[in-house]
């Protein structure tokens, strides 16, 4: 069941919140203990909890709940006290990172730390395998799925930290799938972002931190256009010279709504579009409430919005942005 919003419950115990509901139904809980539990154990309660993550996915299916512990903090350089730089949680296997199936629909990934925003390092942080250039660190390939309360770090890869894609009648079949609390934190150049959507419907993100990513969310539109996305309440954190683009698609996106934002960083200067966001085809929807690093205040020099409307979208100083 879902830590969303605050672990309330009704009487009765049913959860508060949207995520959390379908649990009832689920057939399994998992628990994923990367410290304490064992290669191949049964994990299904914390005493028995798997060590690895592969474990647990694999043994989850359709509405199934996998919870990860945290890690101790990490010890620093003088062997004995703690520093900020979260520990990782690994693949099993040397060169495969992690995938969740077509046929795990409505799989929950919950983290039980209590980190939220820029005190992400107390969750779980899966990080990718060093070796692997190639492959996201995650790839969703299940629709309805709840991706909760985690931080990934992208080890050696180039492409993205968690990847999702949509294509009809294939293994391939993520939409709708939410993302809440979760932090992508990038340590290189990843040419397609922290959190990648590829022919997405009805995806929400929201309260996620996006860290020094190259491309925060990035659309692209290989089957179809990306639709209803709602992206809410979300920090961009970075120096504008190591960002391309926070919210950027290469075409256009139908019904998207941005709102509540904070793009925390001057002006992008780290690539080839050099915007906070970024729609690149006719486009429709609504970006509201948010507020950006730049002392520019007009729509041409931070956006390329391409037909989406704006509403008290605020820059540097604390002016409206405006056309012109």
């Amino acid at each position: 069941m879902s830590t969303v919003p605050d672990l309330l419950r009704h009487l009765g115990g049913v959860p508060v919140g949207g995520s959390g509901f379908q649990g009832w139904w689920g057939d399994d809980i998992f628990f994923v203990d990367y410290d304490g539990g064992t290669v191949g154990g049964g994990a299904k309660g914390p005493e028995e909890a798997c060590k690895y993550l592969d474990t647990a996915i694999a043994l989850a299916g359709a509405h199934d709940t996998i919870y990860v512990r945290p890690q101790p903090p990490k010890v620093g350089g003088d062997g004995v006290h703690y520093q900020s730089d979260p520990k990782v949680i690994l693949p099993e296997t040397s060169s495969v990172n992690w995938t969740i199936p077509w046929t795990s629909y409505g799989l929950s990934l919950i983290g039980t730390g209590i980190g939220l925003g820029s005190a992400a390092a107390q969750q779980p942080c899966l990080q990718g395998d060093a070796t692997i250039t190639t492959t996201p660190v995650l790839s969703l390939n299940a629709p309805f799925c709840n991706i909760e309360n985690i931080s990934f770090k992208n080890g050696a890869s180039t492409i993205a930290l968690v990847y999702t894609d949509y294509w009809g009648d294939t293994a391939v079949q993520a939409f709708a799938n939410s993302f809440y609390n979760v932090w992508f934190r990038n340590t290189g150049t990843m040419s397609n972002g922290g959190l990648f959507i590829n022919s997405g419907n009805y995806d929400n993100v929201t309260k996620c931190n996006f860290s020094a990513c190259t491309f925060g969310i990035y659309l692209r539109t290989d089957n179809s256009e990306t639709s209803s996305l709602v992206i809410r309440d979300c920090d961009f954190l970075a120096k504008g010279s190591e960002v391309d683009c926070d919210i950027y698609s290469a075409g256009g996106a139908q019904r998207v709504l941005i709102t509540g934002c904070n793009f925390n960083h001057t002006i992008p200067t780290g690539g080839g579009t050099n915007k906070y966001v970024s729609f690149g085809a006719t486009s429709t929807g609504m970006f509201s409430d948010s507020y950006m690093g730049a002392a520019a205040t007009t729509v041409a020099t931070n956006t390329a919005l391409n037909g989406i409307t704006y509403s008290h979208v605020y820059v540097d100083d604390g002016q409206i942005m405006a056309v012109s």
